[in-house]
């Protein structure tokens, strides 16, 4: 039976409070994530298999280090890491490749496409931000994302769903946006360990 939406609720919005994933790390690097959205990162990676895993908001380059893992334990996929004001020393990957620069730009958009090359099947993960910064970063990086690929928007728990009401339009407004094109739909079952800071984010591609 799945856990009922009002303690799925009352559990991110605890979560949330205690910090905890503040200090969530992978081998040593803090990720800011919540451990069961990496574990559903893993097995969307295993699942896909992407050249590519386009992520935006580097910060401290503990997500990137993650996937990055991933993808050396399958053999498979590379990861481009996109940001505009990293935060310290990202770590170093054979297969990391960052890119400084605003995801939402036409100009980091193009610089992406010469690393990227033609057509690469990509997996995309979108950091929050305001509505219309990752709705930019979306309409340049989703193209690279297959019919039955996904497009994970974090933080959609922003703007008092339940979390920080005082965000303002963010996250999940542009998930509304996203859905509203016709091209991605939420996949609810990434959702089943209850404990996700993507309520609703998990987007896959259905034409």
């Amino acid at each position: 039976m799945p856990v009922p939406e009002d303690l799925k609720t009352e559990f991110i919005d605890a979560f949330w409070r205690s910090d905890e994933w503040h200090r969530a790390s992978w081998l040593g690097q803090s990720t800011h994530r919540p451990p069961t959205d990496l574990f559903a990162y893993q097995e969307l990676i295993w699942r896909l298999r992407p050249e590519w895993i386009i992520e935006t908001r580097t910060g401290v380059g503990g997500r990137a280090g993650f996937l990055a893992s991933v993808c050396a334990l399958i053999d498979s996929g590379q990861v481009l890491s996109i940001d505009a004001y990293p935060i310290g020393e990202p770590p170093e990957h054979p297969r990391i490749t960052y890119l400084n620069g605003d995801p939402a730009a036409a100009s980091v958009a193009a610089e992406a496409r010469e690393i990227l090359g033609e057509d690469p099947r990509a997996l995309l993960i979108l950091g929050g931000g305001a509505a219309g910064q990752v709705e930019a970063a979306y309409e340049n990086f989703s193209p690279f994302v297959p019919v039955g690929g996904y497009v994970i928007v974090e933080d959609t728990i922003l703007e008092g769903n339940p979390v920080w009401p005082e965000f303002g339009g963010g996250p999940r407004a542009a998930v509304h946006a996203i859905v509203d094109r016709g091209r991605f739909a939420p996949d609810h079952s990434m959702e089943r360990y209850a404990l996700t800071f993507n309520v609703h984010g998990w987007l896959k591609r259905i034409r």
